[in-house]
């Protein structure tokens, strides 16, 4: 039963998120989420986006359930309490918070920690008005801003926002807020889904649906329900045989999942019910192998909304791994194809990455295969950074892909670099942002080197054929692991799936070959054959 994963998990995570908490009412730190800043010294600021942690004192404070050590007992307010005292003590001159770096001015933990730190204010009723300033102060500050491709954090600022005006009572949150609605739910693509950073992905989708869904709850405003809806009849798609969800074929890369909207939505949709049956019916592949870092701010307050709303439900729905067919979703670049034995998705725009999970009695993944690496000295040149840019010939069975060789980069940390981000920071404020998503997460560089790939789904099997051709010569030709080049910070959580044999081959020093591969769904068995023209 869900209920009981949930219960589960939220009781053995408690202790671990309250470790990260300065517990010593005596301490000037006292209230800070944040482990390295308070204890171990090895940051000079708190990552207030860890701040959120209040608010899952606080919903345990207030709700019973079976084993809830916390439900009211007052040392647990008074955490509380101190997490809120403390958010408000370090909030910038502009009503901003820093996450990454000092001067940072961030529109994310300004999001995200104002919805924590509002309900937590709205829940125990610790309002005054010194909490009221900084959190209209928080308000202008995020009504004046906007995230620069990751839309799930314009949602949170919709639910962020009607939090505060429910605290504050100030008309124009509201009116702002109104505003800021129907440009924000206009992002959502034919598809379904709100784009992250030029394309879809799933995990941060569940974000989406999560804080979307909260909001609903606040305002009982009906608009939010189609956008909604079709967030949920887009990630159904998503759900693998095995239960897992997500993964490298997303935008970036995300196999996590927030439970809350899917409980918050099922009593209205039995396919929320469904999904969240599926993914949760076992502790799922995540559970285990998030870092403390996103257990803390992220997961574990879903997993609470999660238990708090979750009711009885008897009506199961068909989810699409369980039916054979074949769907295109064009603007994602994503075409998914369910046979009888096998249930697979290709990422167009990606290069053609393909993921196959095998049905029926196994239901595992079988096979993940990423595309191709080059490495010329210290450049890096891949096949799966995502590019809408493919050319694309499907059919139902086939899928042709054509396109470039991306530079992707390694970058490594150095003082030098460190004090440079500091003194950028302190002078550019927020405006360094843009910039710096611009190098870490969209920045590539296509080569000349071209690529064609061919993917024939069989009843039985899966052929890939492919070629590559450069006028240069490649110096080292190797076959993409898991891991991305792209940085997503909540991404690269162990996966069992890794521990799989890896092709380890390599080719060297020519400029054309043609490769071909045969995925045998009965044997499990990849066969390759090469063929090198130089």
């Amino acid at each position: 039963m869900v209920y009981e994963i949930y219960r589960i998990f939220i009781l053995e995570n408690i202790p671990r998120m309250l470790t990260q908490l300065d517990r010593d009412k005596d301490s000037p730190t006292y209230g800070s989420f944040d482990r390295d800043f308070w204890h171990y010294k090895i940051r000079d600021f708190s990552s207030i986006v860890l701040q959120q942690g209040c608010l899952s004192l606080a919903q345990l404070y207030l709700n019973d359930f079976k084993n809830n050590i916390y439900f009211k007992n007052e040392k647990i307010f008074d955490l509380a309490s101190a997490a809120v005292d403390f958010w408000k003590d370090v909030q910038l001159n502009d009503g901003s918070f820093n996450e990454y770096y000092p001067f940072e001015h961030g529109y994310p933990p300004t999001v995200f920690s104002l919805y924590s730190v509002s309900e937590t204010c709205r829940l125990l009723k610790i309002v005054n008005d010194d909490l009221t300033e900084s959190i209209i102060k928080s308000c202008r500050f995020i009504s004046k801003q906007r995230s620069h491709g990751a839309i799930n954090q314009d949602i949170a600022a919709i639910v962020a926002m009607y939090s505060s005006y429910l605290v504050t009572k100030e008309n124009w949150i509201l009116d702002q807020l109104n505003r800021n609605i129907e440009d924000i739910l206009s992002l959502q693509t034919e598809d379904g889904y709100f784009p992250e950073y030029g394309g879809a992905d799933i995990g941060y989708l569940s974000v989406s649906l999560a804080v979307l869904a909260e909001y609903y709850v606040l305002s009982h405003n009906e608009k939010v329900i189609p956008p909604l809806e079709n967030i949920l009849n887009f990630i159904q798609y998503f759900v693998h045989p095995d239960g897992s969800i997500g993964g490298e074929y997303g935008s970036r890369n995300t196999e996590y999942f927030m439970p809350s909207g899917l409980e918050i939505l099922a009593p209205r949709f039995p396919l929320a019910g469904t999904i969240a049956d599926k993914l949760f019916r076992k502790p799922p592949i995540f559970h285990h192998s998030i870092d403390d870092r996103y257990l803390n701010h992220f997961i574990l307050p879903s997993y609470i909304n999660a238990l708090i709303f979750y009711k009885n439900r008897n009506r199961k729905m068909i989810l699409p791994y369980e039916s054979n067919f074949h769907k295109y979703f064009k603007n994602a670049g994503l075409f998914i194809i369910s046979k009888e034995k096998y249930y697979s998705i290709l990422c167009i725009s990606k290069g053609g990455l393909l993921k196959v999970f095998k049905k029926n009695e196994k239901d595992k993944e079988v096979v993940c295969d990423c595309g191709y690496r080059i490495k010329d000295k210290d450049n890096i040149y891949v096949t799966n950074w995502i590019d809408s840019c493919r050319a694309l010939n499907a059919e139902d069975n086939c899928i042709k892909i054509n396109g470039c060789f991306n530079q992707a980069r390694f970058l490594k940390s150095t003082p030098l670099k460190h004090i440079g981000l500091r003194i950028a920071s302190f002078l550019l404020g927020h405006r360094l942002i843009p910039m710096l998503k611009g190098q870490l997460i969209k920045g590539n560089k296509k080569t000349e080197i071209q690529f064609n790939r061919e993917v024939i789904f069989k009843e039985n099997e899966i052929e890939i054929h492919d070629s590559i051709f450069s006028k240069k010569k490649i110096k080292e030709l190797s076959f993409a692991d898991r891991y991305s080049l792209r940085y997503v910070p909540s991404s690269k959580f162990f996966n069992q799936n890794e521990l799989r044999p890896f092709l380890k081959e390599t080719v060297e020093n020519f400029r054309e070959i043609n490769i071909n591969k045969i995925v045998d769904i009965n044997s499990e068995v990849s066969s390759f054959s090469i063929k090198i023209e130089k």
